[in-house]
């Protein structure tokens, strides 16, 4: 667990090194996962997952985590706290059908190498932009919560489904890249 106000330095075998000052509401942390879309204030199955995977050394053990805070990125106020909960340690691929006497559960492939701990977010009512943090890790990436958090990404995948559609013209005004109707002869039809 990192301090909050401490001096860190890191330095790498071929002599290149940084040092950073930890701060728990600036120090961005890759291990704290979050939905880059937003949540919904209404909406249950609201989760983030906190776990890393550190090669050869296995999974980072964040046992030592023991709170987590939701905080408005407006006003610096926590709005949610809860507990990270284990949700699964480093599970392994199954068991090959027909090897389970000579298949080892060590042998087998993990799924992501992480103990991935889950945040409960369902709690949080708010709309607005967050950040979660978590004493000696550092905080999330900042994320929206509000009614129409969904409504960028489903025009964004709609618009990919129209661009990608054959057997009608792209035209102006419904796009700039215009395109002929495409794939229309020969007409195939099959008895099956």
């Amino acid at each position: 667990a990192l301090e909050n106000g401490r001096e860190y330095t890191v330095a790498l075998a071929d002599g290149r090194k940084v040092t950073f000052i930890y701060d728990e509401t600036r120090t961005i942390s890759r291990a704290i996962k979050i939905n880059q879309v937003g949540y919904l204030p209404s909406g249950s199955g609201n989760y983030a997952y906190l776990g890393a995977f550190l090669g050869e050394y296995g999974a980072h053990d964040f046992a030592f985590a023991k709170t987590f805070q939701v905080v408005s990125s407006e006003t610096g106020e926590i709005v949610l706290t809860g507990q990270p909960k284990l949700r699964d340690k480093a599970s392994r691929c199954g068991v090959v059908p027909g090897k389970e006497k000579e298949q080892k559960a060590e042998d087998r492939p993990l799924i992501n190498g992480e103990d991935v701990y889950e945040l409960d977010l369902n709690g949080l009512k708010k709309e607005g932009t967050f950040f979660i943090t978590i004493p000696g890790v550092g905080r999330s990436w900042p994320f929206r919560c509000g009614v129409d958090v969904y409504g960028e990404a489903f025009y964004v995948a709609s618009r990919g489904y129209f661009h990608q559609r054959c057997g009608i013209s792209l035209e102006q005004p419904y796009t700039q890249w215009k395109r002929i109707k495409c794939h229309t002869d020969p007409v195939y039809e099959c008895g099956y």
